[in-house]
C-alpha cells in the first residue's frame, strides 16, 4: 500500500510540474508578444519623431525661402525702379517742326530740343505711374533731304540753302540734350521699320515705363499693342491734324513745337510729305499748362528778416519790375546748390542727407495747397522752364526758409539709395527710421536702416572720398 501511495503522490507531483511548465511556457510566449509590441511601438515612435523633425526643418526652410523670395522681389523692384525712363519716338517728316524754329538753324534746333523736353516733362508728370527720377530719352527720325524740300517752300530759299538750314537745325536739335538724338534713316519705309523695331524693343523693356510715339500711321505701326478693349496706358500718340486719329492710346498735341496742319508734296522716291499751312490748329486733347510768373525783386531790395510767404498776399511784395534777369537763390546749407558738387555717404556708399534746421510754421505754409514753390529754382539754382514754369519763382527766401523748403523736398523719396546726383533734392533716408510701421512706405527698405557710424564727403566730379566723421 505504501508503494502505491508513493506512486500516486509522484504522479500528482509530475502532473503539477507539467502544469507549471505549461503555465511558464504560456507566460514566456506572452512576454515575447509584449516585447515585440514594445519594439513596434518604439519603431513607430521613432518614425513619428523623424517625421516631426523633418516637418520642423521643412517649415524653417520654407520660412527662409519665403524671406529670400521677398528680398529678391524687393531687390528686383528696386533695380527696375532705379533705371526708369520714358521713350519719345518721333518721325519729323510726319510731324515737322515749326518753320520759325527751323529758320533759326542751330539756335532754333537747341530751342526746339529744350522746348520739346520741357513739354514732355510736363506731360509725363500727368501719367499715373510717374516717378520724379524718370529720365526722358528722345529719338527723332527724319529724311533730311525731304525736310529740306518741305522747308524750301515755307522759308522760300534755294535748295542748297534749305538743306544747309535743315542740317544746322538738326545739329542743334541733337546737341540740346545728351539724351536727345537725331537719325536720318533715308526713305519713309526705313523710318517706319526703325520706329516699329524700337517700339517693340523698348515696350518689352521693363525699365521703359512709357512710350510717346509720333509717326505717320500710329494705328498700323502700333497694331501689336492695341488692347482688346479700353486704352493702352503705356503708349501715348503725338497727333498731327491730318494724321489718322487713334482711339486705343493716350493722345497729345504739342502745338508750340510742331506744325499742326500740313499739305502733301512728293519727294524723289514717290513718298508723301507735307508742308506747313497757315490755318488755326484744333484744340489739343491734352493741353500742356504754361503759366508765366513775375520775376523776383532785385537782390538789393530783399530783406531776409521779412519772409513774404508768411505775410498776406498784398504785403511784402515789390511792385517794381527788375531790369535784369533774376538770380535764383542758393541755400546756405552744404551739399546740392553750392559751387562744389559734393554729397555725403556712409561706409557702404549709401547716400546720406545732412541734417537741416527748419521753421515749423513756414513748413506748414509750404504744405498748404496754396503754396507751390519751384524746388528746381530755389534749391538747385536754376529752372529749365523759366518764365513758363507752372510753379512759383516770385518769392525771396532767407537761409532758414530755403532749408525748410529743402526739408519738405526730402519728404519725397529718391529711388536710388546710392544716388550720386549732388543736386538731388529728394530724401535718401526714411525720417521714421527702423521704427517705421508703414507697410507701403515710399522709402526703400534699405533706407530705413542707414548706418551713420562713418560719414564720408564724396565729390562726383573728382570721385574723391574723404572721411569727415567717425563715431567713437
Amino acid at each position: 500500500m505504501k508503494a502505491l501511495k508513493e506512486r500516486i503522490d509522484e504522479a500528482l507531483r509530475n502532473r503539477a510540474a507539467e502544469g507549471n511548465i505549461l503555465q511558464a511556457r504560456d507566460l514566456y510566449h506572452q512576454n515575447e508578444d509584449l516585447r515585440k509590441q514594445l519594439q513596434q511601438a518604439q519603431s513607430q515612435s521613432r518614425k513619428y519623431y523623424d517625421q516631426m523633425t523633418k516637418a520642423q526643418l521643412d517649415a524653417k526652410q520654407s520660412v527662409e525661402t519665403v524671406a529670400r523670395i521677398q528680398e529678391e522681389k524687393r531687390s528686383l523692384e528696386t533695380s527696375l525702379d532705379c533705371g526708369r525712363f520714358i521713350l519719345v519716338l518721333i518721325d519729323a517728316n510726319a510731324i515737322p517742326f515749326l518753320d520759325n524754329l527751323v529758320a533759326r538753324k542751330v539756335q532754333g534746333g537747341l530751342d526746339a530740343g529744350r522746348r520739346l523736353r520741357d513739354e514732355i516733362d510736363d506731360y509725363v508728370r500727368t501719367l499715373p505711374n510717374y516717378h520724379a527720377d524718370d529720365r526722358v530719352l528722345i529719338h527723332i527720325l527724319a529724311n533730311v533731304a525731304a525736310l529740306a524740300r518741305i522747308y524750301r517752300q515755307q522759308l522760300q530759299v534755294d535748295p542748297i540753302r534749305s538743306e544747309e538750314i535743315v542740317r544746322a537745325f538738326v545739329d542743334g536739335l541733337s546737341s540740346s540734350h545728351p539724351l536727345t538724338s537725331f537719325t536720318d534713316p533715308g526713305v519713309k519705309e526705313a523710318a517706319d521699320s526703325k520706329m516699329r523695331a524700337e517700339v517693340e524693343l523698348f515696350y518689352r523693356n521693363l525699365h521703359c515705363k512709357h512710350i510717346i510715339f509720333g509717326g505717320w500711321d500710329a494705328t498700323a505701326l502700333l497694331q501689336t499693342f492695341v488692347p482688346v478693349s479700353g486704352t493702352n496706358e503705356r503708349i501715348t500718340v503725338l497727333e498731327g491734324e491730318d494724321l489718322p486719329k487713334v482711339t486705343s492710346f493716350r493722345v497729345i498735341h504739342l502745338r508750340s513745337i510742331f506744325q499742326s496742319a500740313r499739305a502733301a508734296i512728293k519727294d524723289g522716291n514717290g513718298s508723301s510729305h507735307h508742308t506747313g499751312l497757315k490755318r488755326p490748329a484744333p484744340e489739343p486733347v491734352v493741353q500742356i499748362h504754361h503759366r508765366p510768373r513775375p520775376a523776383p525783386p532785385p537782390v538789393e531790395e530783399y530783406d531776409p528778416s521779412s519772409p513774404s510767404l508768411l505775410l498776406p498776399p498784398s504785403a511784402g511784395r515789390s511792385s517794381a519790375k527788375p531790369s535784369h534777369p533774376a538770380t535764383p537763390p542758393v541755400s546756405s546749407s552744404p551739399g546740392p546748390g553750392t559751387n562744389t558738387p559734393v554729397l555725403f555717404q556712409n561706409k557702404y556708399h549709401q547716400r546720406l542727407d545732412p541734417p537741416l534746421r527748419y521753421d515749423k510754421d513756414f513748413l506748414g505754409v509750404l504744405f498748404s495747397s496754396k503754396t507751390k514753390l519751384c524746388n528746381n529754382f530755389y534749391l538747385k539754382g536754376h529752372c529749365s522752364y523759366g518764365e513758363h514754369c507752372s510753379w512759383d519763382h516770385s518769392e525771396r527766401l532767407n537761409a532758414l526758409q530755403l532749408d525748410t523748403l529743402r526739408y519738405k523736398a526730402r519728404t519725397s523719396a529718391c529711388r536710388d539709395p546710392f544716388c550720386l546726383d549732388a543736386d538731388c533734392t529728394l530724401g535718401h533716408r526714411c525720417p521714421r527710421g527702423e521704427r517705421c510701421a508703414i507697410s507701403l512706405c515710399k522709402y526703400l527698405p534699405e533706407m530705413h536702416t542707414v548706418d551713420v557710424s562713418e560719414v564720408y564727403e564724396y565729390n562726383p566730379v573728382t570721385q574723391r572720398r574723404k572721411l569727415v566723421h567717425r563715431e567713437d
